[in-house]
């Protein structure tokens, strides 16, 4: 099985009008090359990238969506299923939320996997995933399930609560499966245990109690050829800790690759 954690800097990318045509293609392209079975993308609005209708999906979370807060869009392509969360970008601190076409994660999942299943929170109500994260069972065709938590944490003021609101999002269906199925945390924490202060430091501390591991650790998956910016390894994927064995992550060191700021990372799971 294969798995690609990415964030695409869909905000940046789409306000350049001359520039979007061809960023949209190459993003299709190079997701297609990559030929993997699912994709945890962050910073992406799938309904822009594949040209779909939000009207003609399925809500799995009608009352927010209607809210005009964050929408939770599936739509079932022939040869994909994605799952949309759409973030409430005021609320998450972007900056000129109103003039950015909406932003959010989005899984995308081809056909290794059956029917779905989000993960409820501890109060039973049908959890669709808070504003920066994403929680799904999927069932696998050989009978196993593994559950994908695609993260996003903000950076600046807001990133510590949202860290925070993630952790006890995904603890009690951590705590019930972690010995049970697979699980994978991934995503862009806009963080990294050892360049940050305690606070941030407290994070990664829980996800180690969760019984999680760092399968990323010592890698930096920043994009440094396109932004110029330095070395900082915000991109992660987790694993608990019965099936670290079967996973191996690394960077997609493409030079001429220049879709977004950050790298993908491909992880390959075998032996599941």
């Amino acid at each position: 099985m294969r798995i690609v954690s990415w964030n695409l800097n869909f905000w940046q990318n789409w306000k350049n009008i001359k520039k979007r045509p061809e960023w949209k293609k190459s993003v299709l392209n190079y997701l297609n090359t990559l030929d993997c079975d699912f994709f945890l993308l962050q910073e992406i609005n799938p309904t822009c990238l594949y040209d779909l209708d939000p009207d003609e999906s399925k809500s799995r979370n009608k009352l927010v969506k209607e809210s005009g807060k964050s929408a939770w869009i599936e739509f079932q392509l022939s040869d994909k299923a994605i799952f949309y969360n759409e973030l409430d970008l005021e609320e998450i601190g972007a900056e000129s939320a109103k003039e950015i076409v909406p932003w959010g994660n989005a899984i995308i999942a081809r056909g290794i996997a059956n029917k779905p299943r989000l993960n409820p929170l501890p109060d039973g109500d049908n959890y669709c995933g808070r504003r920066l994260l994403e929680c799904i069972d999927f069932s696998l065709k050989n009978g196993k399930t593994v559950s994908f938590i695609n993260f996003y944490g903000k950076n600046g003021s807001h990133s510590y609560p949202i860290l925070e609101y993630g952790i006890n999002d995904i603890e009690h269906t951590v705590k019930n499966n972690a010995d049970k199925h697979l699980i994978i945390l991934a995503g862009d924490f806009n963080s990294d245990p050892i360049k940050e202060p305690e606070y941030k430091k407290l994070f990664f501390g829980k996800l180690e109690e969760l019984g999680f591991v760092n399968c990323t650790q010592g890698l930096a998956f920043k994009n440094t050829m396109v932004s110029g910016a330095r070395s900082w390894p915000n991109d992660k994927v987790f694993v608990n800790k019965p099936y670290q064995d079967l996973v191996e992550c690394s960077p997609q060191n493409d030079t001429n690759l220049e879709l977004s700021d950050h790298k993908p990372i491909e992880c390959i799971i075998t032996g599941y």
